[in-house]
């Protein structure tokens, strides 16, 4: 998301600005000597706001130019792995802006829209302990309380692992292999997740390990 800024004045336009607006009626002092001493205070204002408006664009890193440097060494390596590699600057700009506003929310639905970013559709359990039922042997039967911070990620059905191996008669064969596809998301998951909280994955009904 870019900063929308509005285009700065000109000299000339501050300067009509001012005369209008602090200048009393009339010829005394509306005159052409007063109104060329309005301009030349307008110069520098012109260029105040002219680099306001330049660094306006730079106040994240989606839309920095500038500062992309600068932010790519505030923020360090990402700890997930995403900067690995040649990136380019657009990719670099995706990359920080995310971990710039990584912390904005932290319901369910917020991590539900921060995997779509990376275009994977997931659903998110929140298990509630049942009820105590009937006393078995003389003892009620319950669930723990934690089980009420736990998060259940459901991942998309398809390929978990997979690696296409050498051509075969004009094919190509995919193999097995130890790559998982949603080691990242899992990683960013249980880097932002609430403290309280502990995320755990399925795939097709089984449990992943990050």
């Amino acid at each position: 998301m870019r900063a929308v800024v509005s285009a700065p004045r000109t000299a000339a336009e501050i300067g009509r600005e001012w005369a209008e607006d602090l200048l009393p009626p009339g010829q005394a002092l509306r005159g052409p000597n007063v109104r060329a001493l309005m301009m030349a205070l307008a110069g520098p204002r012109e260029q105040l706001e002219g680099d306001i408006a330049a660094l306006c664009s730079e106040i994240c890193p989606a839309s920095a130019t500038s500062l992309l440097d600068d932010y790519r060494r505030l923020l360090g390596p990402d700890p997930v792995g995403r900067d690995t590699g040649i990136l380019s600057d657009d990719e670099w700009r995706s990359v920080l802006q995310q971990r710039w506003t990584a912390r904005g929310d932290q319901r369910p639905a917020y991590y539900v829209e921060l995997a779509k970013y990376w275009g994977i559709d997931i659903t998110i359990e929140e298990p509630d302990p049942p009820v105590c039922g009937a006393a078995t042997c003389g003892a009620a039967e319950c669930a723990q309380e934690w089980v009420r911070f736990i998060w259940i990620v459901q991942l998309p059905t398809g390929v978990l692992q997979a690696i296409c191996g050498p051509a075969v008669c004009g094919t190509l064969e995919a193999a097995q292999d130890d790559t998982n596809q949603y080691e990242q998301l899992q990683s960013v998951f249980r880097n932002l997740k609430p403290a309280d909280t502990e995320v755990y994955f399925q795939h097709d009904g089984a449990w992943i390990d990050g």
